[in-house]
């Protein structure tokens, strides 16, 4: 037994020995010491995105929508000043004479065709209007006029109203058109050149605005400024008070004592001292200086 024990002492010496040798082998990482944990392993770099440039609209894309928000007038500017490309295209519509008679079989669209074909620019209605114009139909007498002429008397039987863009002459329904400064400033022009046309006996009266001119209307002011004299008026009345540049620009005080009279007479204690006029439809009221 005694003899036995140095051949076992050898054999588990081996062993263990062959034990340790594996474990060196394998390649596994020493434990860490107690307390100390193993450091992190390093994160890849993350670059960042290259910087790519806005690409300009596609052809026939509209371009994204501008601030709604407009800017502010000067204090005491004209409101209601159109830019030249307006007056100008204005012009053909008012030169250029349409001969022509529309029956009842001729669609509004063909019409707006052969308006645009004569003037040499394009007519056309809102997208809101598009099949009106396409399925109805309204008979125009035989005619002799300027376009603009033809224009109103296709808008005047139908609830309608003409909006000049630097694109198009565009018949949008009555209350759908865009609220755009030259869209409001081109409803004002249009409304003192008719003032105008009427004054000069161009245009027959109208019998609504006669009994509106006639009706009673009670307000009074006090060396009141016309453009605030007009906008008391205009909130009264429930109509827009226009007027011209000229009589914007000096906006002289108004006296009229308080009472009841006829709105012509209350119109004229407005204008008649400036040498100035008034036309007055159910729509509107316009003040102005007549052209000489």
């Amino acid at each position: 037994m005694n003899r036995l024990l140095p051949a076992v002492a050898v054999v588990v010496a081996v062993a263990v020995l062959a034990a340790l040798g594996w474990l060196l082998l394998a390649g596994g990482p020493a434990p860490a010491p107690p307390g100390r944990p193993l450091p992190a392993p390093a994160r890849p770099r993350v670059e960042p995105p290259e910087f790519v440039p806005a690409s300009p609209v596609p052809a026939g894309e509209d371009p994204p929508p501008k601030p709604e928000k407009e800017p502010p007038l000067p204090p005491g500017a004209y409101p209601w000043e159109v830019p030249g490309w307006w007056r100008e295209v204005d012009r053909k519509f008012r030169d250029r004479e349409i001969v022509g008679e529309f029956d009842e079989s001729v669609p509004v669209r063909e019409i707006l065709d052969f308006v645009a074909k004569e003037v040499g620019f394009p007519v056309r209605t809102g997208p809101e209007l598009k099949e009106w114009s396409e399925e109805s139909r309204i008979a125009l007498p035989a005619t002799h006029a300027p376009a603009r002429a033809v224009l109103e008397a296709l808008a005047s039987r139908t609830n309608v109203e003409i909006v000049l863009t630097a694109d198009a002459l565009l018949l949008h329904q009555r209350g759908k058109a865009p609220d755009d400064p030259v869209t409001r400033a081109g409803r004002v022009q249009w409304a003192i050149l008719e003032a105008e046309e009427r004054h000069a006996g161009k245009r027959p009266p109208d019998g609504a605005a006669e009994e509106l001119a006639a009706s009673a209307e009670k307000i009074g002011f006090e060396g009141v400024p016309l453009r605030e004299a007009a906008r008391r008026l205009g909130e009264d009345l429930g109509i827009p008070v226009y007027m011209d540049a000229p009589l914007w620009n000096v906006n002289p005080a108004v006296t009229l004592p308080e009472g009841e009279r006829p709105l012509s007479k209350v119109l004229d204690a407005m204008t008649a001292p400036w040498g100035a006029a008034w036309d007055v439809t159910p729509r509107r009221i316009v003040l102005f200086k007549p052209v000489k």
